[in-house]
């Protein structure tokens, strides 16, 4: 009975700790994904200052808890983990995009294979929707550049073609952002031609304006 005792002693000092650390992460992980959306929207605002200053915040959380989980893998490689992991690839992806600096890689984040091509696919969709404000702002020359970028990560994933026990949920991201990526296209080339047809018609009313004074002067 006292060996039992031990061994249930050493039991419940694991899983105590193990729980503990799982609260940790799930708490962090929620502050992760808060502070992505929150950097996501002010960039979509153009307010890159206010979202590196929310990214600075979301890299320090994520140094903690890869280092508070460095005992407990099987808790790093877990579904709540990597989805709060794919949340900071995915606004440290598009704000170095956006800055110009490129994609980075996943060493540069800091972070595994599998979240960093989980949040690359989420990528796209927020490209997208940069995207779209840049044509709202008139600015469809880097609409087209955003476009281009959604393009090259669309290649690179694609080609992954590995079951969900391996990259969870990727096929369908994919497929999502073909989706996204033919609609933008679409989408763009129909402004591109509104836009034609709406200068060749203000040249056209200039011409005419022009024509009727040579016909009074006369």
């Amino acid at each position: 009975m006292h060996d039992l005792e031990k061994v249930y002693q050493a039991i419940k000092k694991y899983l105590d700790e193990r729980d503990a650390a799982r609260e940790e992460m799930l708490a962090r992980g929620r502050e992760i994904i808060r502070l992505s959306g929150s950097a996501i929207s002010k960039m979509l605002s153009s307010d890159l200052k206010s979202a590196e200053d929310e990214l600075k915040k979301m890299r320090s959380i994520v140094e903690s808890l890869s280092f508070s989980l460095k005992d407990y893998p099987e808790l790093f490689n877990s579904t709540p983990c990597w989805n709060a992991l794919a949340e900071h690839v995915e606004a440290e992806s598009l704000y170095k995009v956006l800055i110009g600096e490129g994609v980075p890689s996943h060493e540069e984040l800091g972070v595994p294979i599998v979240p960093y091509v989980l949040g690359l696919a989420d990528l796209i969709g927020e490209l997208r929707r940069v995207a779209l404000e840049e044509v709202k702002k008139g600015r469809i020359g880097n609409a087209w550049m955003l476009l281009e970028k959604m393009e090259e990560i669309f290649s690179m994933l694609s080609p992954l073609d590995y079951p969900d026990a391996l990259l969870p949920g990727l096929r369908h991201k994919v497929d999502v952002g073909r989706k996204l990526i033919d609609d933008t296209k679409y989408f763009l080339v129909d402004m591109e031609s509104r836009m034609r047809l709406e200068i060749a018609l203000r040249e056209a009313s200039r011409l005419g304006q022009d024509e009727n004074y040579k016909i009074k002067d006369i």
